[in-house]
């Protein structure tokens, strides 16, 4: 894939076009990017994955919880949140219709490395 430049605002449109809650929009071998959305009280029934992940909130607010409540963290416009690879999470009191522009990482390691105050 070369570089190339996306309209956020079209690729929710496509995503709401697309069957399914998520709609993958980057695949290159280091990388997946998509957008998932999520009603307001819907259910999350998604399970660990194999890359480390961030989330970026486009719209609507819940709450992300983690390892099955061990942490619980807020989701809101323009929040940013990092989930490791293989860590049990799911959003959870959808408030309003959530939007999420989702990043997978090809990784060697789960652990943030060379971020001032995050280890």
């Amino acid at each position: 894939m070369k570089a190339c430049s996306f309209d956020i605002k079209e690729i929710v449109g496509l995503s709401q076009q697309a069957p399914g809650n998520y709609h993958q929009f980057i695949k290159v071998p280091s990388m997946r990017t998509g957008v998932y959305t999520l009603e307001a009280g819907a259910f999350d029934d998604q399970t660990p994955h194999e890359e480390d992940e961030i989330y970026y909130v486009l719209s609507g607010e819940a709450k992300l919880e983690i390892d099955e409540g061990k942490e619980i963290l807020e989701a809101f416009r323009g929040s940013v949140l990092f989930v490791p690879r293989q860590t049990k999470h799911r959003f959870i009191q959808i408030l309003s219709p959530l939007q999420l522009l989702v990043v997978f990482s090809a990784t060697h390691s789960s652990r943030l490395e060379n971020i001032s105050g995050i280890e």
